[in-house]
């Protein structure tokens, strides 16, 4: 499934148009903010209008930061390498480390 969303308020305008995320592939993802309650729709379908029994999609919803990538990209092997994410809402993150393979 090459999946897109669009987010729509309860009169059908569209808000939030999402096909393929930086970081992401050509999965959809995106952030926003409700400027108010009410109800809301969220589209979530193959970019083709393709699809049958084997076409699935996990869906997280929620506060958290979406990470596109790390930086640097690569750690120098047998060592411990500080990373830190990029994406919308990881700055609030702390650097990440991890031990590159022998």
């Amino acid at each position: 499934m090459d999946a897109l969303m669009r987010l729509l308020d309860s009169s059908g305008r569209e808000l939030v148009y999402c096909d393929d995320s930086p970081g992401a592939g050509s999965d959809p993802r995106f952030a926003y903010t409700f400027a108010a309650d009410g109800d809301y729709v969220l589209e979530i379908r193959d970019v083709n209008y393709e699809g049958s029994a084997e076409y699935r999609y996990r869906l997280r919803l929620g506060d958290f930061p979406i990470a596109a990538c790390a930086f640097p990209l690569a750690g120098k092997r047998g060592t411990r390498a500080r990373f830190r994410l990029e994406g919308p809402g990881c700055e609030a993150l702390g650097p990440a480390h991890a031990c590159a393979a022998q």
